[in-house]
């Protein structure tokens, strides 16, 4: 089956490129070949997780936030600001 595939359908265009018929074997198709293993697709870099900022940032914000409370507390830090703005302007 192979020869006459080979044959038959190797050089024969589909759309507009050629069909390329190889024999392969099953050695080299395994994922524990040596040509696998020296191919360098284990040793990519990019999977390896690695903590970017973002990452680091929403870390931190481990609860969920809720708007109100974070209202009240820049009303809150506002007021503190300006009792001390206002103590410095009595100095």
């Amino acid at each position: 089956d192979m020869v006459a595939a080979l044959r038959d359908v190797n050089g024969r265009y589909v759309g507009n490129r050629p069909v390329r018929l190889k024999k392969s074997s099953w050695k080299d198709k395994g994922v524990d070949s040596e040509k696998n293993a020296n191919s360098g697709l284990r040793k990519l870099s990019y999977c390896i997780p690695q903590d970017s900022k973002k990452l680091q940032k929403f870390k931190k914000l481990k609860i969920k936030q809720d708007p109100n409370v974070q209202k009240e507390r820049m009303k809150l830090a506002k007021q503190q600001e300006e009792l001390a703005n206002m103590a410095r302007k009595k100095k």
